[in-house]
């Protein structure tokens, strides 16, 4: 089984394991505390910073677990003494050690396939980019253009008619392009349209 993770130490895949059972509980802290926190707030500006406070902890949680216990094994005296060597041959033996490198080819696999799901959906949203979209007609590009002004949006957008959707949708942020559907130009009214 450690064949499967020879590419990596095995002090490393151990101090891994140990960074993601460690982070169930910091999860669930950091969740609770924004639990309690959220009721307090009483803007939405507010909330949504407390929320993405608690995001940046959480993102930044393992990271830190990992690496103090990267540095609690190299201080540690056993690691010292040893030089390493008997610790990753007693490590690879251990029950303990075959499930923590279970659980880190696990999550590997895990973080392999959601990555390929997103790439697949980023791929797919790109493409309605680019598939059977029209220009948007002079009409309908004044009046996108003024409710981009009442709502200030500074940036440049881009509008454009798909026959692919049948609801209307934001691609992108940092070069956004609002998608109408075809069919909502027959079956909506102006005032729909803008809504």
């Amino acid at each position: 089984m450690t064949d499967m993770l020879s590419w990596m130490p095995l002090e490393t895949v151990r101090d891994l394991g140990w960074t993601l059972i460690h982070f169930l509980w910091q999860g669930l802290f950091l969740a609770a505390l924004l639990s309690a926190i959220l009721p307090i707030c009483r803007s939405a500006v507010a909330r949504h910073n407390c929320a993405l406070a608690v995001l940046v902890m959480m993102a930044l949680a393992p990271v830190l677990t990992f690496l103090s216990l990267q540095d609690f094994a190299a201080s540690s005296p056993a690691a010292l003494s040893a030089g390493g060597g008997a610790l990753s041959s007693t490590f690879a033996l251990s029950m303990d050690g075959l499930a923590m490198v279970w659980l880190v080819v696990l999550w590997l696999a895990g973080v392999a396939v959601l990555s390929v799901r997103t790439m697949g959906g980023w791929y797919l949203v790109q493409s309605r980019r680019r598939l059977e979209t029209l220009p948007a007609p002079a009409e309908l590009l004044a009046r996108c253009h003024d409710l981009q002004k009442r709502l200030a949006v500074a940036w440049p957008v881009r509008f454009a008619l798909s026959r692919r959707i049948t609801v209307p949708m934001v691609i992108g942020w940092l070069r956004p392009m609002i998608l109408i559907p075809v069919s909502a130009l027959a079956g909506l009214s102006p005032r729909q349209l803008d809504a």
